[in-house]
């Protein structure tokens, strides 16, 4: 079975979710044990609910073909991390960047990296890059090199 918490936004409500019904059956029961035992069968009706929803088959998500260096509309170059140029480190980083449809940059991920000094820097300006708004986001492919210059 796949996992139903997709996202970090999933286990967070799926967290909130348990808190929520033990507290709740926590306060019924403290007013009347009864209350306490409905509100138990209730919510447990509703998770049980849920997960077999969660369960149906959902149309596969088509995945968009990557784009190798689409041109944005607005790009933040990344600096060189202090630490590489001390050590007189060079690096090269691959990076998917995952654009929403208002052009905005949803997610970076790193594919390859050289050294891992470079990449929270490019992940830093990756994300402050804009494109033109498209009906559909996208994911754009970027290779970031950080040579030493004299």
């Amino acid at each position: 079975m796949q996992n139903p918490l997709r996202s970090e936004g999933d286990a967070f409500r799926f967290l909130l979710g348990t808190v929520v019904y033990f507290a709740l059956i926590a306060i019924a029961g403290v007013i009347n044990a009864w209350a306490g035992l409905v509100v138990f069968i209730a919510l447990s009706v509703a998770v049980v609910w849920w997960w077999w929803r969660s369960r149906e088959p959902r149309a596969p998500v088509q995945a968009s073909p990557v784009r190798k260096e689409f041109k944005p509309l607005s790009r933040v170059n990344p600096t060189f991390p202090r630490q590489a140029l001390q050590q007189g480190i060079t690096g090269r980083v691959v990076a998917w960047v995952y654009v929403a449809p208002n052009g905005s940059v949803s997610n970076v991920e790193i594919k390859s990296s050289s050294n891992r000094l470079f990449d929270r820097e490019v992940v830093r300006a990756l994300s402050q890059w804009r494109f033109n708004p498209e009906p559909v986001g996208f994911i754009g492919e970027y290779e970031i090199v950080f040579n030493l210059t004299d």
